[in-house]
C-alpha cells in the first residue's frame, strides 16, 4: 500500500513539475519575435522609407529601435531589500574605548 501511495505522489509530482517547466515564465511568449526577426523586419522598413540610406546606418537605426524594444517587454527590476533591523545598543552597557 505504501509503494502505490508513494507511485502515485510520485507521478502527480512529476506531472505539476513537467507542466510548470512548460511554462515560460520570462513572459516571452509565441507572439514576440526574436531580436533577428525584429531587426530584419525594421531594415526592411529602413528600406522601404528611405532607400538612400547606407546599410549601416539602418543598422544602427534598427539596432537601436529593436535594443528599445526588448528592454520594454522585461519586467522591471524588484526594489532593493531593505537592511537587517539592527537594534539601538543599550545605554547602561560600557562602550570600549
Amino acid at each position: 500500500m505504501n509503494r502505490v501511495m508513494i507511485s502515485v505522489l510520485l507521478g502527480s509530482a512529476a506531472a505539476l513539475g513537467a507542466t510548470a517547466f512548460g511554462q515560460d515564465s520570462s513572459g516571452n511568449t509565441s507572439t514576440h519575435k526574436t531580436r533577428k526577426e525584429l531587426m530584419q523586419q525594421c531594415i526592411d522598413q529602413q528600406k522601404a522609407e528611405n532607400s538612400s540610406a547606407t546599410e549601416k546606418d539602418m543598422k544602427k537605426t534598427c539596432r537601436d529601435q529593436v535594443k528599445t524594444e526588448i528592454a520594454q517587454r522585461q519586467p522591471a527590476a524588484p526594489p532593493p531589500a531593505s537592511p537587517p533591523y539592527t537594534p539601538p545598543s543599550s545605554p547602561s552597557s560600557p562602550t570600549p574605548r
